[in-house]
């Protein structure tokens, strides 16, 4: 058989060989270099997770490395996954709670936030409650990918409609 098995090595870490490599030949999945930065997708919706998953993964510097339904899976994953980001989305109010108590549990963990919410009315709410980011979900892909890394650099990422509303310096928005 020509499969791949894969093997936990130190830290965890995934190692793969193959099966006529013999002992001693291993090396890190995804081909060594630079290291990957985690991501986990915390999202009631199995096609949005699978979407983000497949669109992220496409990039050489990020990794999904973990999908969570809601709140309570999203908490065991962090625990146990360690990423360096959780993209999530509000759907109610209550949501909030759950970013606040992530960044509370997880002083070093970036947030950013997905959602379809009114991005008026939830940007700043989700910003209080410790989240590193607020994009609405009709951004494109890219813009998407481009804002996990601001954060992961910790920035903030908003659309320029919202940048200009929250933070100090932006460019004022026009009247009128």
């Amino acid at each position: 058989m020509d499969r791949r098995r894969q093997l936990r090595g130190e830290r965890g870490r995934v190692l793969e060989a193959l099966p006529d490599e013999g002992r001693g030949r291993r090396r890190p999945a995804g081909g060594g270099g630079r290291r990957r930065r985690r991501v986990l997708i915390v999202n009631g919706v199995s096609l949005w997770r699978e979407v983000l998953t497949n669109h992220i993964n496409r990039c050489s510097d990020l990794k999904v490395c973990g999908e969570a339904m809601g709140e309570q899976a999203g908490f065991e994953k962090v625990r146990r996954l360690r990423p360096h980001l959780v993209l999530t989305e509000i759907l109610r109010a209550h949501d909030l709670g759950f970013i606040r108590e992530l960044v509370q549990r997880h002083p070093r963990l970036r947030v950013l936030v997905f959602s379809f919410r009114d991005e008026e009315a939830y940007a700043r709410l989700a910003l209080e409650a410790g989240a590193r980011g607020y994009l609405p979900k009709s951004v494109h892909g890219e813009t998407l990918v481009a804002g996990i890394r601001k954060v992961l650099k910790g920035g903030v990422a908003l659309s320029p409609h919202m940048a200009a509303r929250l933070l100090p310096g932006s460019r004022p928005q026009r009247s009128g």
